[in-house]
């Protein structure tokens, strides 16, 4: 608990938690309680809270409700590049060119 006030001197936006806990807090009560409790003392210090590898609808509305504001995974759709969430057409035709 030594670290907690050096949290707030660190330039952090956002607080990733492992995939693995989205297994875990669906079942597991006092994991459930554990990661209520961090997602809520990371927003009241200004931290977005994220997990990744999310596959279901179900997952997502849970982990939502849990406080987790930014999620991740195969559930979203596949990952984009710069270009293709810019919509910068002309980049992709040089790289369609590109590979041939």
């Amino acid at each position: 608990l030594s670290m907690i006030p050096l949290l707030d001197e660190i330039s952090v936006a956002r607080v990733c938690f492992k995939s693995h806990f989205v297994e875990k807090v669906n079942v597991n009560t006092k994991t459930k309680a554990y990661i209520i409790g961090l997602v809520r003392m990371l927003e009241s210090m200004g931290f977005d809270t994220a997990i990744d590898n999310v596959r279901k609808q179900t997952d997502s509305d849970f982990l939502y409700a849990l406080g987790i504001n930014v999620l991740s995974g195969s559930r979203f759709g596949a990952p984009l590049t710069i270009e293709a969430l810019r919509g910068d057409e002309e980049c992709l035709d040089k790289e369609e060119e590109a590979n041939g």
